[in-house]
């Protein structure tokens, strides 16, 4: 079996895993993320402003100043705008209602791309709870115990390697030669 649940959600499922592996996938901690894709349209549709709700005016609502993007022409096509807001600034707005923390979003990326002002079709809105391990003092001690299988379970995730998603993608893979082995596939 492939386990490639966070590693809180491994503790809270597999309840009789032996002590060393408890201790080594408790010290993962996650830091939250929030996701708000920003669907703009083409520059020949009508503008219409998006409708706006109160959003924390201290909060940085985008936490890479809107880097990724679809590959698209924007002003024929339009396209999507990856969002998101890392632990500090998601922590700040993890209850605030959805529409206040799309506003916000929209407000951050006006300020941006103030050529966009009425094209925004749609915000879109995720809570990761389990976003991206996070380094804390005292986790590389267990660090090299987290991938190792437990009983015929083989762990996976972005806890077990590099913690991002091509870190993640890696230990699925690692885990899968590793299972295939062992059955003899």
């Amino acid at each position: 079996m492939i386990c490639a649940l966070p590693a809180p959600v491994a503790l809270e499922v597999m309840t009789d895993l032996p002590g060393w592996k408890r201790d080594a996938l408790r010290s993962v901690t996650y830091g939250s993320w929030i996701s708000t894709p920003i669907v703009v349209g083409p520059a020949s549709e009508r503008r219409e402003p998006y409708p706006a709700a109160a959003a924390r005016p201290t909060v940085r609502y985008n936490a890479d100043t809107f880097l990724s993007r679809t590959p698209a022409d924007f002003e024929e096509h339009g396209g999507c705008y990856h969002s998101f807001m890392s632990d500090s600034q998601a922590r700040q707005v993890w209850f605030d209602p959805d529409e206040s923390v799309k506003s916000g979003a929209v407000r951050d990326f006006l300020a941006r791309f103030p050529e966009y002002e009425g094209r925004i079709r749609s915000v879109g809105i995720h809570r990761w709870r389990y976003g991206l391990p996070q380094y804390r003092v005292g986790r590389m001690k267990w660090y090299h115990l987290l991938p190792l299988p437990v009983g015929g379970v083989h762990f996976c995730g972005d806890y077990t390697i590099q913690s991002n998603m091509e870190g993640a993608i890696a230990s699925g893979e690692t885990a899968a030669r590793e299972l295939a082995a062992e059955l003899g596939a």
